[in-house]
């Protein structure tokens, strides 16, 4: 058995502070994220150094290194799942629960990831701050060494018991991974960052190192290797970007923490000896618990505290909670886990610890841990249940029709499947996406003028408030949307082959319209401006598209984009069902968003469009914020109602409010001679 280094405790102590310090404030160690990078290369070295051992000694068995991994792993999980689940039911509303509950089924069967590169940018503004985030990387872990231990008994007994032919191997499957890393970061981000297969790269190179020993001869040349991985390492915690990782970008820590391996094994040089500070060591040794708890007391503190970033003195205390729970943890639960004294299999695992003399403990690991797993499922299923009785608040919310985001027919005129709704027939899209004005309407029809509404979701948002204004005024009206599609010309979008193609003829479709449909005078465009707004062309896109449709007999109107909130608006309708606060007796405040934070989020993307518009003959510019902010604070609920579909979709109830103020630009246009009436509203609603 390898004699215990504690340098790579300490090596463990800075990622696990550096991913700590991320969490708190981003802004003190920006590539504070690589700390998890760290970890993988860390574990796949230490796993994979005790399998190569255990395989020549020839006492190798998978039913022991996989209970090995339970008491390694599970029972300082389930702890903190356990009480993170008392914790959540106090502070968390309805509506967090059922978002809580999902995630909880996942982490509790080591698949968190695989829920999360479906729904989670872990770079977005102040990341998820779901509770269980964190337990992406465990997953990744334990879905790794599923396959690693078999495939490296498999290639030593295949390659006649040599090492360097499974070194060897290994290596392609570490390049195979890295490319694919680099390759998911362009085409799915969100994939590259969560899946395994993009993150096996970075255990394998620990892997490696275990199974073919760098030999680095010389005092002076560890010396500069331990030198140079050290400054790789800090290098990237304090100034690697978020954009293009992990991929290639990631190769700097991992390439560093290798180096570190391979240059501290020698306890007589300078970087040993900083790793080998007692201090950083305990931190290397508590370092599983906590991370563990850090992120759950941040998240939880955010949501309760309705609070998008923490101070310093909540970061501090955080902080100090933080490693007292990961010290009792340690202690107390990772540690008696895993003092075993006696391990057999005998339909299930026993786990003999060490006690006071005479006194037998007997612990049934992996029964109990099954059954806390069966328990936290049991629990995720009811939380997750349709929400019949989950809080009057809740209910009335999914009972409110205004509530959903847009009617039938609306979405309707959206892609469907693989074949968008502009690609059947002039006669079926006339069918499904023309609306007639009302018969009842008192307002005079505008002589052969008709309407369009197009863009991305936030056309299909914003719809039924326009569709109904038109209607009234006895205009007819035409829908045509594409999400993620921003309905500019000229102007290349979409993050991967599928959406460019899928954009480009939804922008095809858009313009062979308005070429053949002359009656077309009043044309709304609606998409999340501020995504685009700094992308190369934009602006002459913008300007070309005003033109073109000005050139064509159209005016343009720019209606600004909508507020986006931090968090889920709907929360605010139920922050008063949150069981602490009826506990203590006390009302949660709403999570209000200040106008400040609006028009710095925002303000940009408003000067531009606005700097465009001011430039063009017959364009307008309506701005929602006189409408949907005052006194400083921007809502979301207006009348006892929510306007909000999502943080940056209005749903129904949201559209119509806003409706009841278009007159203010609209209505010039159809005032106006027939000739005259040509407009293009450019609808800014996030997205």
């Amino acid at each position: 058995m390898s004699a215990y280094r504690p340098d790579i405790d300490g090596l463990r102590a800075v990622a696990v502070l550096s991913v700590v310090l991320y969490h708190l404030d981003p802004h003190w160690v920006p590539g504070g994220f690589v700390g998890v990078d760290v970890f993988f290369v860390i574990s796949g070295f230490l796993i994979t150094r005790l399998v190569v051992e255990e395989v020549d000694a020839g006492s190798f068995t998978f039913v022991h290194f996989y209970i090995r991994r339970i008491r390694r792993i599970f029972p300082a999980l389930l702890v903190m799942l356990c009480l993170v689940v008392a914790a959540a039911l106090l502070i968390l509303t309805p509506m967090e629960m059922d978002e809580f509950g999902r995630t909880l089924r996942y982490a509790s069967a080591q698949a968190s990831n695989i829920l999360f590169q479906r729904q989670v940018p872990y770079f977005s503004d102040g990341f998820d701050n779901s509770p269980l985030l964190h337990t992406w990387s465990l997953a990744v872990e334990e879905q790794f060494y599923l396959i690693w231990p078999p495939l490296i008994l498999g290639l030593y007994k295949l390659s006649g018991k040599r090492w360097r032919v499974v070194a060897l191997v290994m290596a392609l499957i570490v390049a195979a991974s890295l490319g694919t890393s680099e390759y998911l970061v362009g085409a799915s981000p969100q994939l590259a960052f969560y899946s395994l297969p993009s993150r096996l790269w970075e255990i394998g190179l620990g892997g490696m190192l275990s199974v073919q020993a760098l030999d680095v001869k010389g005092r002076a040349v560890k010396e500069l290797t331990g030198i140079v991985g050290l400054a790789a390492v800090g290098f990237s915690v304090l100034a690697v970007s978020s954009e293009s990782f992990p991929g290639l970008g990631a190769a700097i820590p991992c390439a560093g923490v290798a180096l570190l391996i391979v240059a501290g094994s020698d306890s007589r040089i300078l970087v040993s000896r900083l790793l080998r500070f007692r201090y950083l060591v305990f931190i290397g040794l508590i370092s599983y618990s906590l991370y563990l708890w850090h992120w759950p007391i941040i998240a939880l503190f955010k949501r309760f505290m309705a609070e998008p970033e923490l101070g310093p003195t909540a970061g501090a205390a955080i902080f100090m909670v933080s490693m007292i729970l990961a010290t009792l943890s340690w202690k107390y639960v990772e540690r008696p886990f895993r003092r075993t004294r006696k391990l057999s299999w005998e339909g299930y695992a026993i786990v003999s610890l060490p006690g006071r003399p005479g006194e037998a403990r007997v612990y049934h690991a992996v029964f109990a841990g099954m059954s806390g797993v069966v328990m936290l499922v049991s629990a995720a299923v009811w939380l997750q249940r349709d929400g019949e009785g989950i809080s009057r608040a809740i209910t009335g919310l999914r009972e409110d029709p205004g509530m959903i985001y847009a009617p039938p027919e609306v979405i309707d005129c959206e892609e469907k499947g693989d074949r968008p709704r502009y690609l059947e027939s002039e006669q079926e899209m006339r069918r499904r996406c023309r609306f007639e004005p009302r018969a009842e309407s008192g307002h005079p029809a505008a002589v052969g003028g008709e309407a369009l509404v197009i863009g991305d979701s936030h056309a299909g948002h914003y719809a039924k408030g326009l569709l109904e204004w038109f209607s009234a005024r006895g205009v007819p009206a035409r829908l045509l949307w594409e999400s993620g599609c921003v309905p500019l010309f000229d102007f290349p979008q979409g993050d991967d082959a599928r959406e460019k193609e899928l954009c480009a003829r939804y922008i095809h479709a858009v313009r062979q319209l308005l070429g053949e449909e002359r009656r077309i005078k009043y044309v709304v465009l609606a998409a999340r401006w501020d995504a685009h707004v700094d992308a190369e062309g934009f602006r002459e896109s913008l300007k070309s598209t005003i033109r073109v449709l000005a050139a064509s007999g159209r005016q343009v109107v720019v209606m600004g984009q909508i507020p986006k909130f931090p968090f889920h608006p709907a929360n605010n309708f139920v922050r008063g069902d949150v069981l602490l606060s009826r506990m203590l007796g006390v009302g949660l405040r709403p999570q209000d968003l200040a106008l400040s934070d609006v028009e710095s989020d925002l303000g940009r993307q408003r000067a531009v469009i606005k700097g465009l518009i001011a430039g063009s003959d017959g364009a307008q510019y309506f701005d929602p914020l006189k409408y949907l902010c005052r006194n400083g604070e921007c809502d979301s609920v207006r009348d006892g109602k929510m306007l909000y579909y999502d943080q940056d979709h209005l749903n129904i109830n949201g559209t119509e409010y806003v409706g009841r103020f278009l007159d203010d630009t609209f209505s010039r246009l159809v005032a106006g001679p027939a000739g005259n009436m040509a407009s293009v509203l450019v609808t800014e609603l996030g997205e």
